[in-house]
């Protein structure tokens, strides 16, 4: 091919196009089949037709990544979500604590400190 009728394709690419192709080019490929291995999923959107780097005799893939991953992600965040509540009500009552031992004190005490 031609360098210079390939730089005038180049040119005619859209910005998606020129997205898509840096993917692929920097390991997209291989991060969408650990994806599609670890989890037994394909798409983002919705649910395709089709596995990306899986063979079609394996059947259609029954749900989508993002699903797969938010699922991934959520698995644990409830214990850390309450360990995370009770951490910040002990912190703001500590909080609050410190006023009583700032403000209000006997006259008497003052007085033994001088």
């Amino acid at each position: 091919m031609n360098p210079s009728l390939h730089k005038v394709e180049a040119s005619k690419r859209t910005e998606t196009q020129k997205n898509i192709e840096y993917f692929f080019a920097n390991g997209g490929l291989n991060f969408l089949k650990q994806i599609e291995d670890d989890f037994d999923c394909a798409g983002l959107c919705e649910v395709p037709l089709f596995y990306v780097t899986k063979d079609v005799s394996l059947g259609s893939p029954t749900k989508e990544c993002v699903e797969s991953l938010f699922d991934e992600i959520t698995e644990g965040m409830s214990a850390l979500g309450a360990i995370a509540l009770i951490t910040g009500i002990f912190t703001i009552g500590g909080f609050f604590g410190t006023f009583a031992l700032c403000t209000n004190q006997p006259l008497d005490y003052k007085n033994e400190l001088d």
